[in-house]
């Protein structure tokens, strides 16, 4: 009986969490860094464009192509966290913002 009750009270509160996110810290931590990575992807598009332009001007102005390869990647959650650690820093968003 004590099973169902917690399960019955996890899930409320999940429910709580969603319904009203600005009462659960966590929710609005995630949302933050959802914005970040966001932006971080976004910046990371708006370099790569570019960089293509400049391949595409370089090749129609001098015929040749400077930039053989552009490849990009965004760091996993697991890997910030991990580097936030290392530097002996909490995990919040704050941190991700001014340290890394």
């Amino acid at each position: 009986m004590q099973t169902k009750d917690n399960d019955t009270m996890i899930y409320k509160s999940y429910i709580d969490a969603l319904l009203y996110p600005e009462k659960n810290p966590f929710i609005a931590d995630m949302q933050k860094f959802e914005e970040l990575m966001m932006m971080y992807s976004c910046a990371i598009k708006e370099i790569q464009t570019k960089l293509d332009v400049l391949n595409t001007d370089f090749n129609v102005r001098y015929n040749r192509n400077p930039i053989e390869v552009i490849q990009s990647r965004i760091k996993k959650p697991v890997s910030i966290a991990k580097k936030l650690a290392s530097k002996g820093c909490p995990i919040t968003v704050e941190n991700l913002f001014s340290i890394i």
